[in-house]
């Protein structure tokens, strides 16, 4: 005797098709009712006495989207263990684009397009869009259980509203081990307080955000104004692993208005790591970061910062270690301020800087090329300066080099090694460096095996080349 549908669908496991159970996926029919039946069928109710009567108890199993546009007016709530899977994953080779076959128009006007509503329920392989340019996408995913998934999917063309949340909405059900990974974000026009995805709940929930890929770089009439990539709610703190995601340019519209961080995070016990952030939009103030940071026992570490995109640390916060990371331009690499305790900065590594000499703190009419990179490894700075001067100018006095990161009050003469000078007048001894303490200026001497004297203008030449590095301390 042959199998029905529905005894064959409360297998556990079983993988069914939605379009077995009506949907049509033509972008114009409501395929709701289609998606509510075929999850209907991977949930077999079960007797229960304890609960007066039959209960839901989930089998699990794949309900397997065939290429389409399908239009879901009302929430998905996917049970324990069943996953909306698009047919194109299991088809992609090596190398190849990512194409999305199965496409949600979230035409839902509140709450969720897809809701994970117990343990194990997942999506894979699915695009979310809007309807049309005059119904913009709202929330896609919100995820409320343990080790819910969503992967491979693309969100495009958001507005208003968290694209995927992570939250305890029921009580006593903690929404740990949420995996959001290999995801691409594109094209929102969203205002503050929304961003991509966004962990909220007063349980401090775990979540992985991993391999994501967030280009948000295509302005419209007003620019993309504040969306974030990743932010919590700043009430509670979750434990985050974020690792392997591109944080890609976020554009802010107006001059003057907040610049809002790429990821904006009040964690504890969290890993952010191997992830690229920006370069963000050139035209934003200078005091836009990358990644905003509170919390307590965070590590940041081997993450790529780009240009107008360093790291915040938000006063208050404790047992922060940060670095190794890489900066490529970025105005401030790391900004810590007072009232933060055991934020442990042990390592920007290979960053340029661009070096400023000049003569009585003067530099008029001085030109040529200036190149510097340095590194710091806890409060241990050495700086590689290179120095190529095609015109001296005509300021006058002492020589002083500016800094890449403020001494501590405790320096003075510094160790300067890998001296190297051609075109210059009246060298004695070799060159030393006086670092003025607390400060970001340090002064260049030379002198005999007894004495010292600052360099001045009068040890320089149009043609002078002077390349050195120094090792010094700050805070």
């Amino acid at each position: 005797m042959a199998l029905t549908k529905t005894s064959y669908s409360m297998l556990t496991g079983a993988c069914i098709n939605v379009k077995d159970y009506g949907a049509v996926g033509d972008g114009t029919t409501d395929d709701t009712a289609a998606f509510n039946l075929a999850i209907a069928a991977l949930t077999a109710p079960t007797p229960n006495s304890a609960f007066g009567g039959p209960i839901s108890n989930p089998a699990g199993g794949t309900i397997l989207i065939p290429n389409g546009t399908y239009k879901i007016t009302s929430t998905l709530t996917v049970n324990t263990g069943i996953t909306l899977k698009g047919y194109t994953v299991n088809n992609r080779g090596i190398g190849e684009n990512l194409y999305y076959g199965a496409v949600f128009y979230n035409a839902v006007s509140s709450g969720p397009c897809v809701l994970l509503y117990r343990g194990a329920a997942s999506i894979e392989g699915v695009m979310f869009v809007g309807l049309n340019a005059s119904s913009p996408m709202g929330e896609c995913v919100r995820c409320i259980s343990e080790y819910n998934r969503v992967r491979y999917c693309t969100f495009s063309g958001g507005t208003n509203a968290n694209v995927i949340t992570i939250t305890n909405q029921d009580t006593n059900v903690d929404p740990t081990g949420v995996e959001i990974d290999n995801n691409t974000f594109t094209q929102f026009n969203s205002s503050d307080p929304y961003s991509c995805i966004y962990i909220s709940g007063a349980t401090a929930s775990t979540a992985y955000i991993t391999n994501n890929q967030f280009n948000l770089n295509t302005a419209g009439a007003n620019g993309y104004i504040g969306v974030r990539c990743i932010k919590t709610d700043q009430t509670y703190t979750p434990t985050l692993f974020i690792s392997g995601n591109n944080f890609f340019n976020a554009y802010y519209a107006t001059t003057g208005s907040t610049p809002y961080p790429l990821v904006d995070l009040k964690v504890t016990g969290s890993i952010i790591q191997n992830n690229s952030f920006g370069p963000s939009n050139p035209v934003e103030p200078t005091d836009h970061y990358g990644l905003s940071l509170s919390g307590s026992n965070n590590f940041v570490v081997s993450n790529s910062f780009g240009t107008y995109g360093g790291i915040n640390v938000i006063a208050g916060s404790s047992l922060i270690e940060i670095g190794p990371n890489y900066f490529t331009g970025v105005t401030t690499q790391v900004n810590i301020p007072s009232g933060s305790s055991n934020i442990d900065n042990f390592g920007q590594q290979d960053v340029s800087f661009t070096p400023t000499l000049t003569f009585g703190g003067a530099a008029v009419g001085m030109t040529g090329t200036f190149v510097g990179k340095y590194s710091k490894i806890r409060n241990v700075v050495t700086a590689e300066y290179y120095i190529q001067l095609s015109a001296l100018g005509s300021s006058t006095g002492d020589v002083s080099i500016l800094l890449p990161v403020a001494a501590n009050s405790f320096s003075d003469s510094v160790a300067v090694s890998s001296v190297d000078y051609n075109n210059m007048l009246s060298i004695g001894n070799g060159i030393v460096c006086n670092v003025s303490q607390a400060s970001t200026v340090g002064f260049l001497s030379t002198g005999s095996a007894t004495t010292t004297a600052r360099l001045t203008n009068s040890n320089f030449t149009n043609s002078s080349t002077l390349k050195f590095s120094i090792t010094y301390l700050t805070d």
